[in-house]
C-alpha cells in the first residue's frame, strides 16, 4: 500500500496586496498557498481548503485578525489549525493579546 506525502495547505490574511506577495515568497515551497484580503473571506477560504496553518494579519478594515483568530479557534471544523499573526505591531499590548 503507498501512502501519498500530505501537502500542507497555508493560507495567507492581509488587506495590502505587497504583505501578501512577501509572505508567498516566504513560504513558497512549504506547500499550497491561497490568499484572502479580509476577515470574511479567510473564514470562507478556510472552511473550503482546511488549512494547517493561516499567517494572519492583525489590522484589516472590517474584521481583524483577533476576530478571525476567534472565530476559528470557535469552529470545531478547524480548531486545530495553527496561526500565527504576521503584523508590524511591535508593542506588548498586541503581543499579549495574540496570546
Amino acid at each position: 500500500m503507498k501512502i501519498k506525502n500530505k501537502v500542507n495547505v497555508i493560507l495567507l490574511v492581509d488587506d495590502e496586496p505587497a504583505n501578501i506577495r512577501l509572505l508567498n515568497n516566504a513560504v513558497s515551497g512549504l506547500g499550497k498557498t491561497y490568499f484572502a484580503s479580509n476577515g470574511e473571506d479567510a473564514i470562507k477560504m478556510a472552511h473550503q481548503v482546511k488549512p494547517d496553518l493561516i499567517l494572519l494579519d492583525i489590522q484589516m478594515p472590517g474584521m481583524n485578525g483577533y476576530d478571525v483568530c476567534d472565530a476559528i479557534i470557535k469552529d470545531s471544523a478547524l480548531s486545530d489549525t495553527a496561526i500565527i499573526f504576521v503584523t508590524a505591531h511591535g508593542d506588548t499590548e498586541h503581543e499579549l493579546k495574540a496570546t
